[in-house]
């Protein structure tokens, strides 16, 4: 019926070159580099499971850093934001949505206004572009890529970044300043200096998720 030796011919049905050390490999790549760059693919997208101890540190660093920090950088935050769109100083429960009314009776919700809830977005917004900055200078995501393939796409992903962190940065800013205007003589680098120590910590925030979601992997 058939012989043995043409049925063997279809184990070479893909092309087929000679590496330097004599092994054979499939389209000019020896089968050590195929295994090879299989395991680097694979350890470079596959995160290494995270230890029970180490999500609960993860949890409780955030449950402690997180709520005070709102607490503290949210009135600031809004007060800028005030200063540039007054009508953001109107009372959420003002607003023409069912269940805010009940804000006003309750001390301390009936002080919240729009800015305040634009200056919540705005913190998450900004930290998620941060964690996405760091994590686009260590090697993890598609956006450098797109420099040289579709560098239009490049910088409006750059400009977008860049914007929302300098708003953010900016609206800081003016927070501080009004602010100070009630705190007596205070120096004139008080505002630039806590805006840059707001945008070190955003950044240091930023590194610090980065590294518990990339910094280990297989």
């Amino acid at each position: 019926m058939f012989k043995r030796e043409s049925l063997s011919t279809f184990n070479d049905a893909t092309p087929r070159s000679t590496s330097n050390n004599g092994k054979p490999s499939r389209f000019g790549r020896s089968a050590d580099d195929d295994a090879n760059s299989s395991v680097s693919d694979s350890s470079s997208t596959i995160p290494r499971a995270k230890k029970p101890c180490e999500k609960l540190k993860f949890a409780l660093l955030n449950g402690v850093v997180i709520p005070p920090s709102c607490l503290a950088i949210i009135p600031i935050s809004g007060e800028g934001i005030r200063m540039l769109l007054d009508v953001t100083s109107t009372r959420l429960y003002r607003l023409p949505f069912p269940m805010l009314d009940r804000l006003k009776m309750y001390s301390g919700w009936d002080q919240i206004t729009l800015a305040d809830v634009i200056a919540g977005l705005l913190i998450l917004a900004t930290s998620l572009v941060w964690i996405r900055v760091i994590n686009e200078s260590k090697g993890v995501g598609d956006v450098l890529s797109y420099r040289q393939k579709l560098p239009a796409l490049f910088y409006l992903y750059a400009g977008v970044a860049a914007g929302v962190i300098g708003l953010d940065a900016l609206i800081f800013l003016l927070g501080i300043q009004s602010r100070a205007n009630g705190w007596g003589e205070v120096p004139v680098y008080a505002g630039p200096a806590c805006c840059v120590l707001y945008v070190v910590l955003c950044a240091c925030f930023a590194i610090f998720h980065s590294d518990y979601a990339t910094g280990k992997r297989v």
